[in-house]
């Protein structure tokens, strides 16, 4: 029996938009002073052999790792195996421009030992520049659809074969008009990657009744960027969409996102099946013979009738087929015939068998009816 754990970030808190993000932001500082909560979203895993009394403390530390300025706790009694715990680490009082980090160390109660740490960014705290810029998220829709906005944490899953139009919202946070640049990279599940080109937007006139600016974006001014060019998922995989908002002028990096926008699963496999042909003996025949369903067969009573039923996999993938054979009597009793060969074999696609079906005795005078079934086990 062991005792083990993982530790990993999977959100940051950003007092900016009160979201969790995907990424470390940066958190401009208050012109003022007032302190800004920064946090990051963690994820326990107990991945050990068995449950264990622990107890795990969050600890936000100053740019530098100075100061340990806040201590925050979890714990269980009884953690299960392979038991799942996002924990939310807010600290409400940030106030020092630099990168905040936060240390979480996990506990076995019982004996002492520290079973798993970690370490991480938590926010880079900046203070209010005259240029800066946040991308606020990234929205998609299918051709002719609606917009609706990418979640980091459970981005679309689509079909292969769909087609996305995608686009960027972001923000001028700075104090000056900004004149911007955006750069967004697709980089596909197959390795290559694709760029897209936007289109220019026009801004609603300011002051109203003027004439249309395209650039430069005022100051606490919102706007979403379309994009000239479709996605075409073809590829089965993670899209993962790199995004960098720049100062046009100066090349001046203000934001950045990395962030999955899609997923695309391979298709289910095709099972399919047809039954392709009868074929029939009985005594003094020379071989067996096609049976055609439309003309019926005179034979003579208490013959001995063999039948075959031949199909073929008609899918994508191998199955093994079961074929059914039913005949109803002349007196409107049934009768389930049992294989003799080439029952429940598997197939691959484009071929198939013939199954051999024990005798049917025509020991009763009339009509003789057989349904078969063709199914996949």
């Amino acid at each position: 029996m062991t005792k083990s754990c993982s530790i990993t970030p999977i959100g940051w808190w950003n007092p900016d938009t009160n979201t969790w993000e995907s990424s470390v932001p940066h958190v401009l500082l208050d012109p003022s002073g007032n302190p800004r909560s920064i946090g990051t979203r963690v994820r326990l895993i107990n991945t050990g052999t068995e449950a264990f009394h622990m107890e795990c403390r969050f600890r936000h530390y100053t740019p530098g790792g100075t100061y340990m300025v806040n201590e925050q706790g979890a714990g269980h009694i009884s953690w299960p195996v392979g038991n799942v715990w996002d924990c939310d680490c807010v600290y409400p009082g940030g106030w020092y421009e630099g990168t905040w980090f936060q240390a979480a160390e996990l506990k076995d109660m019982s004996t002492g030992a520290v079973i798993g740490s970690a370490s991480f960014s938590e926010a880079i705290m900046t203070r209010q520049l005259p240029y800066a810029g946040r991308i606020e998220r990234v929205d998609w829709r299918p051709v002719g659809g609606s917009w609706a906005a990418i979640d980091a944490q459970n981005p679309p899953s689509l079909a292969q074969g769909t087609e996305m139009e995608l686009a960027v919202v972001f923000r001028n946070t700075g104090a000056e008009s900004l004149y911007w640049q955006l750069e967004f990279i697709v980089t596909l599940p197959g390795g290559g990657s694709r760029s897209f080109t936007y289109v220019v937007p026009e801004l609603p006139p300011s002051p109203p009744g003027g004439p249309p600016t395209m650039y430069p974006l005022s100051p606490d001014t919102g706007l979403q960027l379309t994009f000239n060019e479709r996605l075409l998922l073809d590829e089965v995989g993670a899209y993962l969409a790199n995004i960098i908002l720049r100062n046009e002028g100066t090349g001046q990096t203000l934001d950045s996102k990395t962030l999955t926008i899609a997923t695309v699963s391979a298709p289910a496999p095709s099972i399919q099946g047809s039954i392709v042909g009868l074929t029939y003996w009985h005594q003094g025949l020379p071989g067996w013979l096609e049976l055609n369903p439309e003309s019926l067969l005179q034979l003579a009573r208490d013959t001995d009738l063999y039948l075959a039923v031949w199909w073929i996999n008609t899918g994508d993938t191998d199955i093994r087929g079961h074929v059914g054979l039913e005949v109803t009597l002349p007196d409107q009793s049934k009768m389930v015939i049992e294989a003799t060969q080439n029952q429940d074999l598997l197939a691959s696609p484009d071929n198939g068998y013939g199954v051999v079906f024990d005798k049917i005795s025509l020991s009763q005078v009339g009509s003789y009816q057989g349904q078969v079934t063709l199914s996949s086990l």
